[in-house]
């Protein structure tokens, strides 16, 4: 089987985050460990997952795979993790607000069964809250994860930098304006129903 670099780095996208969630459509352990493989063996030939443009490249070789009758990366609800869609819905109403942050401890609490039982710090939660910046970018709109912040610094965890502002998380005081600014977008946006 052969892909193109756009394909591959796609493909692997969905794969890595499809292996954090330990999505239960698995039937045996021998289809996870495929996918595990899968994914090393995609990571072992790409570079752009290590590079700080990473988002750009991703939505790059998503435009290029993507339909051309795809007017754009409008499918989102569609793809998006039951996990965050559930996410989503917690946070929507929140917004506008002056002061809608929610710490990562308490939204896991909000969370339904099984989701209430994942730890704060988990990737799960950290790659659904990815999928929201996802979408959000995709639909123009700020990315309504910013919202979440650990308890006692009132700040993202690293996870959201690396995915929201790729070029500022390497640079904290950077990295602490970027979110900010899009923190003051949250809180003045009407979020639509879904993704």
């Amino acid at each position: 089987m052969q892909l193109s670099r756009d394909e591959a780095l796609v493909l692997f996208e969905w794969v890595s985050r499809f292996n954090k969630t330990r999505a239960p459509a698995l039937e045996d352990q021998a289809e996870e460990r495929v996918l595990w493989d899968l994914e090393s063996r995609l990571e072992s030939v790409l570079a752009e997952p290590f590079r700080k443009d990473y988002a750009e490249a991703l939505a790059s070789a998503r435009d290029q795979v993507r339909d051309s009758s795809e007017q754009g990366p409008g499918i989102y609800s569609e793809v998006m993790s039951p996990l965050a869609k559930t996410i989503y819905a917690l946070l929507r109403p929140r917004v506008p607000s002056g002061k809608p942050q929610l710490s990562y401890t308490d939204l896991v609490a909000q969370l339904p069964a099984p989701y209430n039982k994942l730890e704060p710090d988990s990737d799960v939660l950290s790659a659904a809250l990815g999928e929201l910046v996802t979408a959000c970018r995709a639909k123009g709109l700020p990315a309504i994860a910013a919202m979440v912040v650990r308890h006692r610094e009132g700040i993202p965890g690293p996870g959201y930098y690396k995915v929201a502002h790729p070029n500022e998380a390497g640079d904290p005081p950077k990295a602490m304006t970027a979110w900010a600014q899009e923190l003051d977008r949250v809180k003045q946006t009407t979020y639509p129903n879904s993704l």
